[in-house]
């Protein structure tokens, strides 16, 4: 496969406001070429953004200015950029048809932002919107009205259900957001949107302190440091944050968030890395509330966690065999581990997931790139609902294949996913094998001229319904519920206007057959989560159309970002589906001069309906409307002159409008104000 050239670049000149203040917000797409950063992003020279091995120059998209895969030191001092990798060295890498349909956001996008943990970092991604799930305050992202699904370095995340909040962001260089129905590399699926979570690394030392107050009597402090001495690299990070919550809705959060990755380069083709993560502490089930004429359910009820316990653990040996390929062994286990207190019982919650897993790329030719992909994962938990218990275990085993070939003009790829589980004791079933099935697409990338690109992504598959979860018939009768059929093509333009910026167009059609979702009607004697509630089924198509426009700097000061995303969903009916919103858009504008840096972002999201969380009796119901709000951030940060100090103060919902996105019970907890400082050297 051809490799796009990279190269090292260093800012000697000290000028942390003028790099920080071009890049990007968030944005739509990606930049064609995900393998190297030039110098003229860091210009802002959005025409020479990328170059093929051949010279045939390809546009970037309105992503945002840094391109994946390249290690950032940010830091108030400069920014570090190493050599640029290829899919031997990096095995997660996306294939190219991808990539406007990928979206990127930069640890500089996090800080501007002023996101804490994952789900705020994920606010503005073009078509995404975040839904709280109301009382234990879980946060789910979706696009275009699917969930989606997580990865660490391109290992894929079970279970991953309280991690988008407890997560910090201090570890995080680069979030990847494929919003296409078609990630074969990593997911449990193949065809859910992804977001893979790019570790950090630091090639030179970094020591980061930051220490904040807020809205709650919120408090947060943070500590990271990190560096490389020869073939040895370092990271390591501890926060610690409190919180009240709202008054006398019993949200009260404490946690604490360890990390640590290190990296050995045992010869210049073998190295060694491993992570962990650990998080402890404890959170409030928050106090639904009555909103208008809907009445919320379990309103009394006062839970939590206490204490809640996640961990996760990463190691990876990487094998360099020069122009043949690559070898990857990988091994990674995540725990949830929580003493669930209801007032009257303490009883624990637990899920565990294991995994091994070994990538092999393969360079046949060339300008030929193929990667084999085996997983194999061991699942285990219990899950308390109604006092019921219900101890699981499954194996799942994946096995995935992509080939990518490069040409002159254009690059085609295909992939596919075979994905089979065996239940060992899960939902009442015992030592039964389930059936397998298989997920696949195919992808081709043209450049059309310097300024011009086209992707073109087509995919098809299954995935598998919660065993022995049920739906109702259309007489009413319970059944069980049947796997969902699904088929997509997608078709996105990066457009490089050198005067103005990069813009980024994806129009995809979806079609699904037995969608699911999981409904508000309880399952009579259900013994765990999978199995209680009855799921709503419909056939859907979705049309919809994602434009991206990122900015260039303009007068070494000014730069700015729009996302717009339209989604028309329609049942088999004809009937228009009204459980996901229809229309989503933000903006931002960075403005930075004499050493302070001026962020102002904005997002509206339309009317949709959910049910959950509302006693079925209430009047409205079952047309709960959600969404249909306008939400406007802002932050200001300070650098001191002559110290690397900086001082920052942030302010959430603005107009303090309590909107809410998953139930009109549970809505936001208006403006939020936070000042800090931060001292990074």
């Amino acid at each position: 496969m051809n490799i796009i050239k990279g190269g090292r670049l260093r800012n000697k000149q000290r000028d942390y406001k003028r790099f920080a203040s071009s890049l990007i917000l968030l944005s739509a797409g990606t930049i064609l070429n995900t393998e190297t950063l030039s110098a003229s992003v860091i210009k802002s020279e959005t025409a020479n953004y990328a170059k093929l091995v051949n010279s045939e120059e390809i546009p970037a998209s309105a992503n945002n200015m840094m391109q994946a895969d390249s290690t950032i030191d940010k830091s108030l001092d400069g920014v570090e950029v190493v050599a640029s990798k290829s899919i031997k060295d990096n095995v997660a890498l996306q294939p190219k048809s991808w990539n406007t349909m990928t979206s990127k956001i930069s640890s500089i996008d996090i800080e501007n932002i002023g996101a804490t943990n994952l789900s705020s970092a994920l606010k503005y991604t073009l078509g995404g919107e975040i839904r709280e799930q109301g009382r234990k305050h879980k946060e789910f992202f979706y696009v275009r009205g699917q969930s989606s699904e997580y990865a660490i370095d391109g290992m894929t995340l079970m279970n991953f259900y309280d991690g988008p909040t407890s997560l910090s962001t201090d570890m995080i260089e680069e979030i990847e957001v494929t919003r296409s129905s078609n990630s074969i590399a990593y997911g449990g699926t193949g065809l859910n949107s992804s977001v893979n979570l790019k570790t950090r690394y630091f090639d030179k030392t970094h020591i980061g302190v930051d220490a904040s107050y807020g809205t709650f009597n919120t408090t947060r402090a943070s500590a990271i440091v990190g560096d490389k001495i020869k073939g040895f690299r370092y990271v390591a990070s501890v926060t610690r944050d409190d919180t009240d919550g709202p008054k006398d809705l019993n949200g009260a959060e404490h946690r604490w968030n360890f990390y640590g990755k290190v990296r050995f380069d045992v010869t210049k083709k073998i190295y060694l890395e491993y992570q962990q993560f650990f998080i402890t502490g404890s959170r409030e089930f928050i106090i639904s509330q009555d909103n208008g004429d809907l009445v919320a359910a379990n309103k009394a009820q006062k839970w939590k966690y206490d204490p809640q316990k996640i961990q996760a653990s990463i190691a990876k040996i990487h094998f360099d065999e020069g122009s043949f390929g690559s070898t990857e062994l990988r091994y990674y286990y995540y725990a949830d581990n929580r003493e669930f207190d209801n007032g009257a019982k303490i009883s624990n919650e637990s899920l565990y997931t294991t995994n091994l897993s070994v990538v092999q790329t393969i360079n046949p030719f060339t300008n030929n790139t193929m990667r084999v992909i085996g997983d194999y994962y061991i699942i285990t938990g219990e899950n308390y609902y109604n006092t019921s218990v219900s101890i699981g275990k499954r194996e799942k085993m994946m096995f995935a294949f992509i080939d990518e070939h490069n040409f002159n003009k254009c690059s085609i790829d295909l992939g596919i996913k075979y994905i089979k589980e065996h239940y060992s004791d899960y939902n009442g079933i015992a030592d039964e094998w389930q059936p397998g099935y298989f997920n696949g697409n195919i992808g081709f990338t043209l450049p059309i001229n310097k300024n011009v690109a086209l992707n073109l992504v087509g995919s098809i598959g299954s995935i598998a319904a919660p065993e022995n979860a049920m739906t109702k018939d259309s007489e009413g009768n319970p059944k069980n519920l049947d796997d969902e059929k699904r088929k997509s093509v997608e078709l996105g333009s990066n457009i490089n206007v050198p005067c103005l910026g990069v813009f980024s167009i994806t129009g995809y059609f979806h079609d699904s057959k037995n969608a699911y979702t999981m409904g508000d009607e309880e399952v009579p004697n259900s013994t765990s989560i999978s199995n209680a509630y009855y799921y709503t089924v419909n056939d859907l198509k979705r049309i919809g159309i994602e434009v991206g426009f990122k900015s260039k700097e303009f007068f070494n000061s000014l730069s700015g970002f729009a996302n717009v995303s339209e989604c028309y969903i329609e049942e088999e009916t004809g009937v228009k589906y009204k459980g996901a919103p229809q229309f989503i858009a933000s903006g931002g504008l960075t403005y930075s001069k004499y050493g302070a840096t001026l962020n102002f972002m904005g997002r509206y999201v339309s009317e949709y309906i959910n049910n959950r969380f509302v006693k079925p009796n209430s009047p409205g119901y079952p047309d709960t409307k959600v969404g249909d709000y306008f939400n406007f951030d802002a932050n200001l940060t300070y650098k001191i002159p002559v110290i690397p100090l900086s001082v920052y103060g942030d302010v959430k919902n603005i107009f303090n409008k309590k909107y809410c996105t998953m139930s009109p019970v549970y809505p936001d907890q208006g403006t939020r104000l936070t000042i800090g400082l931060k001292f990074n050297l």
